[in-house]
């Protein structure tokens, strides 16, 4: 288990080059090419993942099952990411396609949360950087998919987010990357915009 830092950024997609060019001026490298994410997120009957999220309650973790649709890479990986008092961390299973569609059918079950079954699809493309030890990844083009139905909801913002080691000086990091920090649960807010659309879950 690692712990690690992590603080997100709301970016307003015309505000987007501006970030784009303060990380260039600092010499950032790219540390992998850019690529469409896609996650499935898993929840039980009474929404409680989602609601910790939005409450922002510790201990809390969210089941989703991620891959790369556009690449030619097969991996599939069953991840719980978990958010404790003592720091954030994930864990991660490599799964078969054939696993994952007993999931999708089956559902979940978790110690914490009993049966989850899939809820909804959040896709988005990512741009992967690398400064000193501080890794970087932007996430643009975000949409919500609800797992019953065809409807989409895009959201207005981009997301970045600066992941570190637990022990990285966390004043160093506000100093390179001078920025107001806000919680960005793209997993609740896809919840949110699909209630605010009247989407019967």
């Amino acid at each position: 288990m690692s712990f690690r830092i992590e603080e997100k950024i709301i970016v307003n997609k015309f505000n987007l080059n501006n970030l784009k060019k303060y990380l260039s001026d600092l010499k950032v490298k790219t540390l992998y090419p850019s690529r469409k994410v896609m996650s499935l997120y898993f929840e039980n009957s009474k929404y409680d993942a989602y609601n910790e999220s939005a409450q922002g309650i510790s201990p809390r973790s969210k089941i989703r099952i991620r891959h790369y649709p556009e690449t030619n890479s097969k991996i599939r990986l069953l991840e719980y990411k978990i958010n404790s008092p003592e720091g954030r961390y994930k864990k991660s299973y490599k799964i078969t396609a054939s696993e994952e569609k007993k999931y999708q059918q089956q559902g979940i079950f978790d110690k914490k949360y009993g049966q989850c079954m899939p809820i909804i699809y959040v896709t988005y493309d990512r741009d992967y950087l690398m400064f000193n030890k501080v890794r970087i990844t932007i996430d643009t083009n975000i949409k919500y998919k609800q797992f019953y139905s065809n409807y989409i909801s895009e959201d207005e913002f981009c997301c970045a987010e600066f992941k570190c080691n637990f022990n990285y000086d966390k004043d160093l990091l506000l100093k390179q990357f001078p920025f107001s920090k806000f919680r960005f649960s793209k997993y609740a807010r896809g919840i949110e915009a699909l209630l605010k659309s009247r989407v019967n879950f």
